[in-house]
């Protein structure tokens, strides 16, 4: 299964913004074959209300993410992780660059443990 893990305030102006856009502008569900309870908005990038424990609920052993932060919070946030997941499976932590666009690698990263770099691919 494939799973949107989006960071928006859910129930916000963006929140109903980025659902007219999934939804209306670009049919993603249709075009991509997510389900759309597969799509999850978080508050946060890490804490209680992050990508963390998002992750955690939905079981997640992958993660794709442009940004380092949440990799970290998809890894070891306190509140909630996916690192026995990521590890049990052979699971993977992406890191691509900024808008996803271009042929640049993400920047190199140096706020992540030994263990965790074994699943990092940026």
């Amino acid at each position: 299964n494939v799973f949107l893990v989006s960071k928006v305030r859910p129930g916000g102006n963006m929140h109903r913004r980025m659902e007219m856009w999934l939804h209306e502008t670009v049919d993603f569900c249709q075009e991509t074959g997510v389900r759309k309870e597969n799509i999850t908005f978080v508050k946060c990038v890490d804490g209680p209300e992050g990508k963390g424990p998002a992750a955690a609920q939905l079981g997640l052993s992958h993660f794709i993410d442009d940004k380092i932060e949440v990799l970290n919070s998809i890894w070891g946030d306190s509140y909630g992780n996916v690192r026995h997941l990521v590890e049990r499976h052979q699971g993977l932590l992406i890191h691509f660059s900024k808008g996803g666009f271009g042929s640049r690698p993400p920047p190199e990263v140096t706020s992540m443990g030994p263990m965790m770099s074994r699943f990092y691919k940026g």
